[in-house]
């Protein structure tokens, strides 16, 4: 399995006071668990992969809502901040 460096991430969850620096390493396990059920290769949005991903969390009766609430945010600052700046930053790259 492909190991994911979330360190920018967290540095990026500390740095804007996203999150209380005690929930950082959550924000980042939330975040690695969804990347690794659901590939982004997959043919959905991203969005509908949230959905998909939340829906997962909430049938799982060890995860209370208030984790599942945790999870989706961690991931919705993951895919709609820190991964659209690498792909733009992938896209400058290119010639």
């Amino acid at each position: 399995m492909k190991t994911i460096d979330l360190q920018p991430f967290e540095s990026f969850l500390i740095n804007r006071k996203l999150a209380p620096e005690h929930n950082i390493l959550y924000y980042a396990s939330w975040v690695r668990r969804f990347l690794q059920t659901e590939p982004p290769d997959s043919n959905l949005k991203d969005d509908d992969r949230v959905i998909r991903f939340n829906d997962q969390l909430e049938r799982n009766t060890a995860i209370e809502d208030w984790h599942a609430r945790q999870a989706v945010r961690a991931v919705q600052v993951y895919l709609n901040i820190i991964l659209k700046q690498a792909q733009a930053h992938a896209k400058e790259q290119q010639p």
